[in-house]
């Protein structure tokens, strides 16, 4: 049995990596001797795509690369704002620079 299914109505099960050959899925559910015949469906579905590990993969990545942007983009915004010529202005003045 697979831990955590217990009285479950539905379940799926991922087996990562099984090597190629012929196997035999022996399935034997546990039910109360008194209740009647039990019916019950397997599917078995092979090559599955599992995207959750390239999910958080990406999600670390795009984490880290804002961080590093967010302290590339403070650390300029410092430096620019101690300069005596800043690449923009950012008080409004009339253009009356003669």
């Amino acid at each position: 049995m697979v831990p955590g299914t217990k009285g479950k109505q539905a379940d799926e099960v991922v087996i990562p990596s099984v090597p190629a050959g012929h196997y035999y899925l022996r399935i034997e559910p546990e039910v109360d001797p008194s209740l009647p015949v039990i019916s019950y469906t397997v599917d078995v579905i092979r090559d599955v795509p599992v995207l959750g590990i390239y999910g958080i993969a990406l999600s670390r990545c795009s984490c880290h690369a804002l961080f590093i942007s967010w302290r590339a983009y403070t650390f300029e915004r410092s430096r620019w704002s101690e300069s005596d010529h800043p690449p923009m202005q950012l008080s409004s003045s009339s253009g009356d620079d003669e």
